[in-house]
This record gives structure tokens, C-alpha cells and sequence, in this order.
């Protein structure tokens, strides 16, 4: 499906088949304790150097920019193995991922148990396991899975970090937006710019430390409902994680 504009432009990009998703799920069990996890999605803004001259109040989000939401799952090594770009920056996360063909046609993607790994701007559901919010996340159990379920999420936060310092173009996209074509010409811009990354990562190209640690900027979230099994899963992926912590860690 390949729309600009309002509305979604996504493609698929090196999803892992089922051998390669069993060695990623090995290495997160392994590292992070969590047991089934074959990737990371996160939403990150690419801001527009000016104002879109087409439905420009779309793109304005609360921090005073114009922006497009890009969408971006990568695995434990930071390689991105998927991406939705097109989104005006104020659309929830929640929202995006939902439309997506990955939570539209699951099976095409995941194995038995599989999932993804979130932030609480996404919505609990069968494949993706979200951190617990206040005030569950004050219970002691529940903060300590927070805070261990954040050390295998965070490699999604390096990925932004270093994608914008390595193509600086993507901290204020330069197009001239005035008809649909430009949002196309965006799009591609930014996909190159993904598969260029992807590349290096290939190539294993030494990042440098302050491409490492660039942070994003908090983002507001709103409460996302649960849906299908979620709860669930995260209780699943609890367990096995707690298990890991109290048990195979320390051997």
C-alpha cells in the first residue's frame, strides 16, 4: 500500500523468517530475559523544515514543530526490520501500528508466542507487550518487570538516536512541501535514509558514542485500551522475565 499525504505509505523491509527469529529470540532471552521477543517498534518524528503547504495544520504537533510520524521496528542488534512512513507527526502510535499489515496479518509475521516490544504509547495487545502505567506500574512486581522489560527496549531508542546523527537531514527534512508529489519525495527520502543505516549496520560501521546517545523527547501518551489477549501476554512475559531475573542471571 503506497499513499502520501494524510495517509499510510508502508512496505515491508528484511522481516526475519522463521530460523532468523528463532536467533533473535535466543539472544533477547539470553541478554534481557525476555523469552519470545523477536523485535522493537517505536515511533519517532521527522520534522519538516517548514510549514506543508498542503494541509500543513495535519503536521503541527504540541512541540511547536511540523513533523511526520516515522514508524520503525528493528531486532536486538538495532538492524530495522520494518517501517511505516507517511503518518502527520500528531498521530498516536497506537494508531499507526494498528493499521499496519503486521497487526492486520499477524500470521505472515509471527510464530507462535512471538511478539513485540513497546512503550505505553501502544496499545496491549496479542503481539505487542506495552510496560505497566500508574498506578499498577507502583505495585513492586510490576516496577521491577518496568524496569528490567526497559533494558531490552531501549535498543529502539539507539536506533533513533543514531539514524538522525548519522543523516542529519532527518532533524528537519529540507523539502519543499506544496503538492502531493512532495510527500512522496519525503517518503523516499527517508527510506533511503533507512536503508543506507541498514547498510552500515551490515557493514558493521563504528558508531560514534554521541550517535549513541541522543535522546528523544518525551512524548505525551494517552491511555491505549487493551485488546484480545494482552493482558495476558504481558503477564506471560512477566513471568518468564522475573524467572530470568531471580534464577538464570545469577548462575
Amino acid at each position: 500500500e503506497r499513499l502520501v499525504g494524510s495517509e499510510m505509505c508502508i512496505r515491508d523491509s528484511y522481516w526475519p523468517d522463521i530460523a532468523e527469529r528463532k536467533r533473535i529470540k535466543r539472544r533477547m532471552y539470553r541478554r534481557h530475559g525476555l523469552k519470545d521477543a523477536v523485535g522493537i517498534v517505536d515511533g519517532t518524528p521527522i520534522n519538516f523544515y517548514q510549514r506543508p503547504g498542503i494541509d500543513g495544520e495535519c503536521f503541527f504537533t504540541r512541540k511547536g514543530r511540523y513533523s511526520t510520524n516515522l514508524q520503525l521496528i528493528c531486532d536486538d542488534r538495532g538492524f530495522i526490520r520494518y517501517y511505516i512512513v507517511g503518518y502527520p507527526g500528531p498521530t498516536p502510535d497506537n494508531e499507526i501500528i494498528s493499521k499496519s499489515w503486521i497487526l492486520k496479518t499477524p500470521e505472515k509475521f509471527f510464530s507462535l508466542m512471538e511478539y513485540l516490544l513497546a512503550d505505553a504509547g501502544y496499545g496491549l495487545c496479542d503481539y505487542i507487550c506495552t510496560p505497566y502505567r500508574h498506578p499498577l506500574a507502583a505495585v513492586p512486581r510490576n516496577q521491577l518487570f518496568n524496569v528490567w522489560y526497559s533494558s531490552g527496549r531501549v535498543t529502539i531508542e539507539h536506533v533513533n538516536g543514531r539514524i538522525k546523527s548519522r543523516f542529519g537531514s532527518l532533524k528537519g527534512i529540507r523539502i519543499l512541501v506544496q503538492k502531493l508529489e512532495d510527500f512522496e519525495r519525503v517518503n523516499k527520502w527517508i527510506i533511503v535514509c533507512i536503508i543506507l543505516y541498514n547498510m552500515f549496520i551490515r557493514f558493521a560501521d563504528v558508531w560514534d558514542e554521541e550517535d549513541e546517545d541522543e535522546q528523544e523527547e518525551e512524548r505525551e501518551v494517552a491511555e491505549v485500551a487493551v485488546t484480545g489477549n494482552g493482558l495476558n501476554l504481558r503477564q506471560r512475559v512477566q513471568a518468564d522475565l522475573l524467572h530470568w531475573v531471580q534464577n538464570d542471571m545469577l548462575l
